[in-house]
This record gives C-alpha cells, sequence and structure tokens, in this order.
C-alpha cells in the first residue's frame, strides 16, 4: 500500500511543478522532480552523497542540488528557502518536488549549463554570464584529462574517443564567481570515486592536508610543503564561503584566488584553490574528491605548496578551503 500511495505523489508531484515555479522564479523540471519522488521513497531527508547519486542515476546533468525537507508541507518555508537560492545563485535556479504521507522535498539548483549525449557526441550549453568552457573527462579506471569545451558547444558537438573508455564528463565554465563545474553526465559504470575519508573525531586542517599529501603520493605526485601565508588565505576565505553561505572562488568583484594571493604580497608561478561546504571537513573533502575537475586540481603535479583553511556557518557546516601553490615568493605588498 505504501508503495501505491507514493506513486500517486510521485505522478502529482511531477505534475507540481508548475505550482512550484509560480512560487518563486524557477523553472520546473520533471527529471528533478521525479528524483525527489524516488528519494521519498526511500529516505525522507537524504544525505548529500545519497542525493547525488540519485541526480545521476536519473541521468541529469545538474551538479550542486541542494535538497528541503518538510515533514509538512509549509509553502512559506519552502518560498524562503528557494529565494534565499536564488539571491546566492549565479545561474538561473531550477527545481523539482515530491509529496508523500512522509511530508515534501524539494530539490533545486543553479542551471549554468546543460550537457547531453547524442550519437556518441556531446553537446551542451552556457547561460549568459558564463564561457572559456572546458571538459574533465574520467575514465573507468578513474584517469582524468581535461580537454577544450569549445566543441561541445558548437553544433557538431564534441566527439567521445572510445578508445578512451569514459564513464564520466564534466563541463567546468568560468562566470561571476568564478570557474565551477556547471553540468556532468555519467556515460558508463565505472568504480566509485567516492574518497570517503574516515578519520577518529573531528577531521581538522593538519589533518585535511595530511590526507591531501597522502592522496598525491599514491597518484606519484611530488610532496607539497605548507605555506603559512596560503594557509592564512585559505582561513580567511573560508571564513567568507561561511559568512556569505556561497561557495565559490569569486565572492566579490576583484576577489579571485589570484588576485587574493598577490594582494598578499605572494607571487606564484600557478595558483590553484578548491571550496567546499559540508556537514564536517571529512564529508566536504570527499565531495572534492568526488568531483573530477576538483580532484584534477587537487593532484595538478606543478603544485609546490599548500595551505588549508577551515571555518563553521551558523548551521555548523563545514567550509574548507585547499589553496595550493607553485613555488610562490614573497615580492611584498
Amino acid at each position: 500500500m505504501r508503495g501505491l500511495c507514493i506513486l500517486g505523489s510521485l505522478l502529482a508531484s511531477i505534475a507540481s511543478g508548475s505550482t512550484l515555479a509560480q512560487e518563486l522564479p524557477c523553472k520546473a523540471e520533471d527529471r528533478l522532480a521525479g528524483v525527489a519522488a524516488e528519494l521519498l521513497l526511500n529516505d525522507v531527508a537524504p544525505t548529500a552523497p545519497q542525493l547525488s547519486a540519485a541526480v545521476r542515476a536519473a541521468g541529469s546533468d545538474l551538479v550542486g542540488v541542494r535538497a528541503l525537507f518538510l515533514p509538512q508541507d509549509d509553502p512559506s518555508r519552502a518560498s524562503a528557502w528557494l529565494a534565499g537560492l536564488v539571491a546566492k545563485s549565479d545561474a538561473p535556479l531550477v527545481c523539482g518536488d515530491a509529496r508523500s504521507s512522509q511530508g515534501r522535498l524539494i530539490l533545486a539548483s543553479a542551471r549554468a549549463g546543460s550537457l547531453e549525449l547524442r550519437a556518441g557526441r556531446l553537446r551542451g550549453s552556457l547561460v549568459s554570464g558564463f564561457g572559456r568552457p572546458e571538459l574533465v573527462l574520467q575514465g573507468d579506471a578513474g584517469e582524468l584529462e581535461r580537454v577544450s569545451g569549445r566543441e561541445v558547444l558548437a553544433r557538431e558537438g564534441f566527439s567521445i574517443d572510445p578508445a578512451l573508455h569514459v564513464s564520466r564528463v564534466q563541463l567546468v565554465a568560468h562566470g561571476p564567481a568564478g570557474p565551477r563545474p556547471v553540468a556532468e553526465l555519467t556515460l558508463a559504470p565505472a568504480a566509485s570515486a567516492r574518497l570517503e575519508v574516515h578519520a577518529e573525531g573531528p577531521l581538522d586542517e593538519r589533518g585535511v592536508m595530511d590526507v591531501v599529501l597522502q592522496l598525491r603520493e599514491q597518484h606519484g605526485r611530488l610532496a607539497l610543503r605548507e605555506h603559512r601565508m596560503a594557509r592564512t588565505l585559505a582561513r580567511a576565505h573560508a571564513a567568507e564561503v561561511c559568512a556569505q553561505g556561497r561557495v565559490a572562488h569569486t565572492l566579490a568583484p576583484g576577489a579571485d584566488p589570484e588576485t587574493r594571493v598577490a594582494r598578499a604580497g605572494l607571487v606564484a608561478r600557478l595558483v590553484g584553490e578548491t571550496v567546499a561546504r559540508a556537514r564536517d571537513a571529512s564529508a566536504a573533502l570527499d565531495s572534492l574528491w568526488d568531483s573530477p575537475s576538483h580532484r584534477l586540481t587537487l593532484l595538478e603535479p606543478r603544485f609546490t605548496h599548500i595551505g588549508v583553511g577551515q571555518a563553521s556557518d551558523p548551521e555548523h557546516r563545514t567550509c574548507l578551503v585547499v589553496l595550493l601553490l607553485a613555488w610562490p615568493r614573497y615580492a611584498g605588498r
């Protein structure tokens, strides 16, 4: 009986997407509504890994999907939550919701781009304000490759070489808040890329750095040295991410990672940064490792120094920043 009840809810929720879209300027997506309904069948409050896995399993190309579960339907709370996402998003919001006897689950994400696979060719798009596209290809054995994404935006699309055995592809583009993944597709089954960090107690900044160093060693990368000023810069940005509630590299005009490093008086041949927010540092690091483009940054062989910063937001989530530099030197301010 429960299954029949939920199935009825599933059909109703897909139809109700337009109602949600009328509450706020967010475009209803039936596939996202279907994901919400499927999650309600199994878990009323999905974890971040469960949510990500459900989105991929449904064939959606969305990244950074957020969820709100309401034990009792509360339109005012739903509207306030969506309004907060709209205010912090760098692209138009899309959403889907489902209802059951257990409550209502709303899923939403900022859609800055799209990816689809047709006849062996990837085709994509970007919304206004996003450009400089790149594709990150992940093989079935976990190997990563970064290529230009210009072809994927063209009419003919990007042709995937079958010899590469690509299992996952991520479209990255630069937007108002800096570069970020804007779309992702799983093309074939592959071994899990999740890190699943296990530690006794909370993972502190030193612990995160040690895990990154171990991962680089396992993948044949040179060891990194901790850089005191990089750590200070990482902490400052982590605090700002928590304060604004936005996971981004550029939280204010002219405050991208390279500029922040230069303002501190540092000169580096290469600057890289990964940013995440999750329930704790272990989950944040796991989410970075699970993202092909972020993992590629963490494993970049040219980096020589590292700085890790953490902060906590009012909801007791951890904001994590890993700042990576190549041959930094202090040139003065």
